[in-house]
């Protein structure tokens, strides 16, 4: 019987990991953030892969919201064209960010897709 119990909650369990998406939001407050943040940034710029984002005090203990773009680099990676990808980013990210966590410090970092290997749960 608990078998059965379980084998039929697991697709409403892989449902709900579904939405929070635990790889791209650190905590709960980085997943209101990050969804409200992702929901005024659409459509989505070009060669903006996904984000990952993290909040919390920062160094100082100031609230922080750290906000991780990778730029879609799908051809052989190249510096120049990263920082023009990133750049034009950043210029419709960063407003969107600070819009949405006014009282923090926002953190934005970029990285490469071609660059960075995927680990589960973990921000690159």
């Amino acid at each position: 019987m608990a078998e059965e119990a379980r084998q039929e909650a697991l697709p409403h369990f892989q449902a709900i990991v579904n939405i929070l998406e635990p790889d791209r939001f650190m905590n709960p407050e980085a997943f209101a953030l990050g969804k409200t943040i992702e929901q005024k940034l659409l459509p989505k710029p070009q060669h903006l892969d996904h984000l990952r984002f993290m909040s919390g005090p920062d160094s100082t203990g100031d609230p922080a919201l750290w906000i991780w773009a990778f730029v879609d680099e799908t051809d052989e990676y190249d510096d120049a064209r990263f920082l023009e990808r990133a750049g034009v980013i950043e210029d419709v990210l960063e407003p969107i960010a600070r819009e949405v966590a006014p009282e923090g410090r926002v953190y934005l970092h970029f990285r490469s897709t071609s660059d960075v290997p995927e680990v589960q749960g973990v921000p690159a």
